[in-house]
């Protein structure tokens, strides 16, 4: 017998043609209303000798994924009690970060993670941001926000996870997320996707990102097999290496799918792939030619829109054939996600006009850690209990009620997926003391690849180069925030 969906679905998700599996366990809202370690513990218990992970040669069942984290919330608990806070990790991906994550989670912690290979000096700001009881792996020094328990963590309100987001490339802004959001999140994909545990998911992201949520959970929530893979160092063989591990489940940025289509371009292949969900760019419809002629109309191609603070909000599911529009919609809100689109006045526009995309749910971030100011701007609890965050994306809904994306009202934009400043990459070149002012600026080639350009104005008789610039800014900025090109002009104009 076919298992049954929960009404707990998606407008439209029917489109994508999946259905249920044998072991498919739907998901009620009711579902959310638990923690992510309770339900970890769950799916551990009932699947026992089943491969959860799998790193390198690294093959780790689920009982010895829970006993993993067991031990780890031991030890926190034994030295920090039962009061929950959050615990910083600073490991690298794949395994140490996994069973660091799930051993807070198991303790009654949340959990925020730093990427290691970020300059020394952001990771410290990052923490001292995040504001962690205690620091699992290599990290600065200990700073003044040690020992803070600023954070609940406990119950479905509680807080699960942070991530930083777009200021990571100046003043950091760490998102707080209670383990009901990122439970429904998952549910909702659950059923929107059919997911069970015959899947096998990648895990192609940095456990700093939060896009790593939907793969790390979205596997080890459903009893499925999650494969570890770290594309900045094997990103030429990454279409190999999904069809090898016969990858069922795949997320990666816009542009990781351009990379593996032009090098595999008319060589078909991957048959065990259903799902390629791509987001953090605009898909353009040059990508989907690309990704039919790669993947076959046996694999479904789904363009998501998400922020870290709303996890996914809008999805569309590209057809398997025909034309499709130039940039790819966006598609339409996703269940337990309610959409508008809002003028300067906070007032709804009329039908097909354009505006601030807001979202309002049960199923969102709360906040931002540790500071008021930036939430009171963001964040509106609203009589019903659901809260209103204002997205920072421009957008249009039309008629049918699909969303078209329009840019950003600000100055963050996207670059490989990630979310940066300008102004904050040009206030870091301007702190060079040889740099008189700077302007950053997104650019497209001819392919549709967005680049970092900047334009530096130096002071005089100074004797600045670019490769001078460039590792002052690798110790400050994340590798995706150095702009990939410097022009120097005597003023700017």
């Amino acid at each position: 017998m076919t298992p049954a969906i929960a009404p707990c679905r998606s407008p439209l998700a029917h489109t994508n043609g999946f259905t249920p599996r044998a072991g498919f366990r739907p998901f009620n809202p009711a579902d959310a209303e638990s923690t992510l370690g309770a339900r970890f513990r769950e799916t551990a218990l009932r699947r026992g000798n089943a491969i959860a992970l799998v790193d390198g040669g690294a093959r780790i069942s689920y009982a010895d994924l829970l006993l993993r984290a067991e031990t780890i919330a031991a030890t926190l608990r034994s030295r920090w009690g039962g009061a929950g806070g959050i615990v910083g990790i600073c490991l690298p991906s794949g395994l140490p970060t996994i069973e660091a994550m799930l051993g807070a989670l198991a303790g009654g912690f949340g959990y925020f993670c730093a990427d290691p290979s970020l300059p020394t000096a952001q990771i410290a700001g990052l923490l001292e941001a995040a504001a962690p009881l205690t620091v699992l792996g290599d990290a600065p020094a200990d700073g003044k926000a040690r020992g803070v328990r600023a954070a609940d963590t406990r119950g479905p309100g509680g807080t699960a996870a942070m991530y930083a987001t777009s200021g990571s490339t100046g003043e950091p802004k760490i998102v707080a997320l209670p383990h009901r959001a990122v439970l429904f999140d998952i549910g909702r994909q659950t059923n929107d996707l059919c997911l069970g545990p015959d899947d096998r998911f990648d895990s192609l992201f940095s456990s700093a990102f939060s896009a790593s949520l939907a793969t790390v959970f979205g596997a080890l929530l459903n009893g499925a097999e999650l494969h570890h893979h770290d594309p900045r160092h094997q990103l030429t063989g990454l279409f190999d290496w999904l069809a090898e591990r016969r990858i069922t489940i795949s997320t990666m940025t816009v542009s990781m799918l351009r990379h593996i289509c032009m090098a595999r371009r008319s060589r078909p292949g991957c048959p065990s792939l259903r799902l390629l969900s791509v987001s953090g760019e605009a898909l353009k419809a040059g990508d989907v030619e690309m990704f039919r002629s790669v993947f076959g109309a046996s694999c479904v191609l789904q363009n998501a829109m998400a922020s870290t603070e709303t996890r996914t909000y809008a999805q569309y599911f590209v057809p398997g054939r025909g034309p499709v529009e130039n940039p790819v919609p966006i598609g339409w809100p996703v269940a337990g996600k309610a959409v508008t689109v809002m003028d300067e006045t906070g007032a709804p526009v009329p039908e097909g006009g354009e505006g601030e995309i807001v979202v309002r749910s049960r199923y969102i971030a709360t906040s931002y850690a540790n500071d008021p100011r930036r939430t009171a701007e963001k964040f509106q609890i609203q009589p019903d209990g659901t809260i209103r965050y204002r997205t920072g994306d421009r957008g249009r809904l039309r008629a049918d009620g699909s969303l078209v994306f329009l840019g950003r009202t600000d100055s963050q934009v996207k670059v490989r997926g990630h979310r940066v400043e300008l102004g904050a990459i040009a206030q870091a070149i301007e702190s060079h003391p040889a740099v008189r002012n700077a302007v950053v600026v997104r650019r497209e080639d001819a392919g549709g690849h967005g680049r970092l350009v900047a334009y530096v104005a130096p002071r005089e008789d100074t004797d600045l180069t670019e490769g001078h610039l460039r590792g002052f800014l690798r110790e400050r900025l994340p590798a995706y925030a150095v702009p990939a090109a410097f022009v120097f002009l005597p003023e700017l104009p």
